[in-house]
């Protein structure tokens, strides 16, 4: 970036350092330590637009100083820009740094040896000329809405769904005339399955009746019942030990998809 300069910028020099101290086993070299740097803040936009440019000259920097007030213009060229609603005029006010103390660190060549390359000084906002104009401030819109949008969304369903409240096994397994298989069942080693699908298969079966004795489960999904009981049952669902469904499981009331009746 060019740049014009009518007078020279004084500097106040800082205390001298000492040639090369020991940084976690390494020299850090301080002959630089009292050149005083800049600390600007660019726009993201625009630093952006700086790293992707092939170009060396990206536009020209103008330093006045009138009536003891340096005053600092900056002039973007357009060919860098990726769109017209970027300014390319910009105020870069200046102000002194003395909050606090700022070192500008470098490594240099391969060795990756460690050069103080100055000291903060100043600090400079680079901020669109006359507030960016009409296209800056639409732009500036756009961003505040996107950065604002919800990474969820929510989707109104169209279709009808149509939910049953499950009935109770028990009851299906007897039948109508209370008839059902009264045979013992054959001991059989249940191997255990993956947790997740067979915590999905649990809420399949729910889906289907509101209550399940722990051996309708093992049954229906064939997998040992201390697993069941005690990683999946024990998470999702309420034991009931009293009352017309004793002994049986339910979804806890956060799962569900029904209203429970009272």
């Amino acid at each position: 970036m060019s740049s014009s300069q009518s007078s020279s910028q004084s500097t106040a020099p800082a205390a001298p350092a000492t040639a090369a101290v020991a940084i976690e086993s390494q020299k850090l070299e301080c002959s630089n330590s009292s050149r005083p740097v800049w600390l600007v803040k660019v726009p993201k936009y625009l630093a952006q637009a700086f790293e992707k440019a092939t170009q060396e000259d990206v536009g020209q920097l103008s330093i006045t100083k009138a009536a003891g007030k340096v005053e600092i213009k900056m002039k973007v060229k357009r060919s860098i820009l990726p769109d017209d609603t970027i300014p390319t005029s910009y105020d870069v006010p200046l102000t002194i740094f003395a909050s606090q103390k700022m070192a500008v660190m470098a490594k240099t060549g391969d060795s990756g040896a460690l050069v103080m390359d100055g000291f903060v000084n100043r600090r400079a906002d680079i901020r669109p000329a006359g507030a960016g104009g009409t296209e800056y401030m639409k732009m500036k819109q756009a961003q505040i809405k996107k950065a604002g949008e919800p990474v969820r969304t929510v989707i109104q369903l169209v279709d009808r769904v149509n939910n049953y409240k499950p009935i109770d096994n028990a009851s299906l397994k007897r039948g109508p005339s209370g008839s059902g298989s009264s045979a013992p069942p054959k001991p059989e080693k249940r191997l255990r399955g993956d947790k997740e699908r067979v915590t999905e298969a649990v809420f399949a079966a729910f889906e289907k009746h509101q209550y399940y004795t722990l051996h309708d489960l093992v049954e229906q999904l064939n997998q040992p019942a201390s697993f069941l009981k005690q990683d999946i049952l024990k998470e999702f669902c309420d034991y009931n030990s009293k009352g017309p469904h004793k002994n049986t499981y339910e979804l806890k009331p956060e799962y569900r998809h029904y209203t429970k009746a009272t």
